[in-house]
């Protein structure tokens, strides 16, 4: 049997920030604002809507990398010397989160590397956590004022809206478009010794390597397509990374790179017809593929971003219709049910969005009360009985709402007008 509506409300939680994601959220927010407010002309090349969907993912990654270690790193020295080399310019270790030393990957070389990608548990849990960090400021933001809450444990709503008696169930499909790599600077190449003739000889390229104690080796976020290596500091403290970044994004010059950055990414994996195909930075991107004569796939289709994943998009549509069928007729709570994610189905959205995103539904058991009258030509159904498959599918970067009150507590405009 399901819960009860009564059940699932009373076990909800209130969204609980950690203070160092909070603290990033924030800062980025205020870094953006600022930079709005410099150059009013910004806003247009950076929308408000893609700055929010880029702050998924940098807190996405710096969760990622919390969990850093020492072994699963690369070494890619420099052979800027080498004609054939020459983009190379200092010696760095990678901890890389796809299978390709990103640095070599967006100049178009490839070399294989063993992804450090956490568990898809606990992925799945830090997307939640930030997705519901995001969407709660957007809620509190809203005219309505209206709360976010989380519901632990599986089989029913992830995220409920509520304000009064309206309530929506919704049901998370998170996932970033890019986890960027962590670096650690070299001065020197790596060196090992030879076994037959005992001799040191440099470390080849892309070698398996272990960093110097990560407590105290300077890392960095690093962003291969704009050459950018934001400092992280050492591994120290609960906050880290967290606060390291926050003073890099409350810069408005530094969230506009962090946004800048993702933003190019995005219109590179939108646009499937020429970017996709001819633009090197795709191989950062989660799902990028396998390149043309690589011998090897770097990320495939199962991580593709936000709710274009195939699987997602199947499961997330039936956990709606399910939880709609179940709690839609509640005598005294509107309820509406919805899918939130960071980013829409951009590949997916033609072949399994857009013919079932207006479907709506009604119940006709023997019996039934909706149902008032039958023929072979057409039905008499009560209004009160049709219901909305998707009241909502909510994404940073576009939603669609078929529901008034949703709209009014989760557009993130709101959260742009307090800024």
């Amino acid at each position: 049997m399901p819960k009860s509506l009564e059940d699932i409300l009373s076990s909800a939680e209130e969204i609980e920030v950690e203070p160092g994601l909070a603290r990033l959220i924030d800062a980025y927010l205020n870094g953006i604002a600022e930079a709005y407010r410099r150059d009013p002309g910004s806003e247009r090349a950076m929308p408000f809507d893609v700055a929010l969907a880029a702050l998924f993912d940098l807190c996405a990654n710096a969760l990622y990398a919390q969990r850093v270690v020492t072994s699963g790193w690369i070494f890619c020295g420099d052979k800027s010397a080498e004609s054939d080399d020459g983009h190379f310019a200092g010696h760095y270790l990678y901890y890389p989160f796809v299978s390709a030393c990103p640095r070599c990957s967006v100049k178009g070389r490839f070399h294989k590397a063993d992804p450090q990608k956490p568990k898809s548990g606990s992925i799945g849990d830090m997307n939640s956590m930030v997705i519901a960090a995001i969407y709660s400021r957007i809620a509190k933001a809203s005219p309505e004022k209206a709360e976010v809450y989380r519901v632990p444990g599986t089989g029913d709503a992830d995220l409920i809206f509520s304000e009064g008696d309206n309530i929506c169930l919704a049901e998370i499909k998170a996932s970033p478009l890019v986890s960027y790599p962590l670096a650690v600077r070299r001065k020197e190449p790596i060196t090992y010794l030879d076994d037959d003739t005992g001799e040191a000889l440099v470390n080849d390229h892309h070698k398996n390597a272990t960093p110097p104690d990560l407590e105290y080796s300077p890392l960095y976020l690093y962003l291969p397509h704009v050459g950018e290596y934001v400092d992280l500091g050492s591994k120290k403290g609960d906050g880290w990374p967290l606060d390291t970044l926050a003073s890099y994004v409350s810069r408005p010059e530094g969230a506009m790179k962090v946004a800048g950055a993702w933003q190019r990414l995005l219109e590179v994996y939108s646009d499937r017809g020429g970017l996709w195909n001819n633009d090197n930075a795709r191989w950062l991107v989660n799902s990028c593929g396998k390149p043309r004569g690589a011998g090897f796939e770097i990320s495939n289709g199962k991580n593709m971003p936000g709710i274009d994943r195939t699987d997602d998009l199947k499961k997330g549509t039936y956990q709606v219709l399910k939880m709609g069928a179940v709690y839609k007729e509640h005598p005294k709570k509107k309820v509406r049910t919805a899918l939130v994610a960071n980013i829409h189905a951009i590949v997916h959205e033609e072949v399994y969005v857009a013919e079932i995103a207006d479907v709506v539904w009604v119940k006709d058991p023997p019996g039934g009360k909706y149902v008032t009258g039958k023929t072979e030509e057409e039905w008499t159904v009560k209004s009160e009985g049709v219901f909305n498959l998707f009241d909502g599918i909510i994404c940073l970067t576009g939603s669609k709402f078929r529901d008034d009150w949703l709209e009014s507590v989760a557009d993130a405009n709101h959260l742009r007008n307090t800024l």
